[in-house]
């Protein structure tokens, strides 16, 4: 933050000189940047609040969900054994069994038509991987976009580095859409193989 307000204040005095010497920007320009250089002030000393608050939002939301499908998925699992007892657990294994049965079938006619199978597999285990990395990744970048939150704040008032701020915002966002959607997948996910 406080090399934040360094620049801002080396903006607001290039700002000031080009007004008193009429070199630079325009009048125009002036009346235009002074209040987003205002704005600019507030919201680099706030920053790291609304940053950790959108960060904090984002995190309750993905647990929020994800706690809703655990919880469909626990009344779930009480309503069939209270009507159906270990039939779920017999009904798995025997699909298990049935799945694994056609396969050798399948194996013993042809060879090649493991291959789909094997194909599933591995691309059922790169999603399982591919979704942590996610989160790890996510949860890197959260801290680092919330570091140079003020810098790009900054970036919003200079008329030539607003697309850097919207980048950085643009990245923020999908940072914190991150987690909520992952818990969505994979409650869903669980929920779906529960039913």
């Amino acid at each position: 933050q406080g090399l934040a307000n360094i620049g801002l204040a080396i903006y607001l005095l290039v700002v000031i000189l080009s007004q008193i010497t009429g070199v630079g920007i325009s009048n125009y320009g002036v009346k235009k940047a002074l209040p987003r250089i205002l704005l600019c002030a507030l919201l680099v000393n706030l920053s790291y609040v609304v940053c950790q608050i959108a960060v904090d939002v984002s995190n309750i939301a993905g647990g929020g969900i994800r706690t809703l499908f655990d919880n469909m998925i626990k009344d779930s699992a009480l309503v069939a054994r209270g009507e159906q007892g270990t039939g779920i657990t017999i009904a798995v294994i025997a699909v298990v069994i049935g799945l694994l049965g056609i396969v050798i079938v399948l194996m013993k006619i042809s060879p090649i038509f493991i291959i789909p199978v094997m194909i599933s597999a591995i691309g059922l285990l790169l999603a399982v991987v591919f979704l942590f990395l996610v989160l790890g990744i996510r949860q890197v970048l959260a801290v680092l976009l919330v570091v140079v939150s003020p810098v790009a704040i900054i970036c919003y008032s200079v008329p030539g580095l607003k697309g850097i701020y919207k980048k950085w915002f643009d990245m923020f966002k999908a940072v914190l859409m991150a987690y909520p959607i992952a818990a969505f997948m994979m409650g869903g996910g669980s929920l779906a193989a529960q039913i």
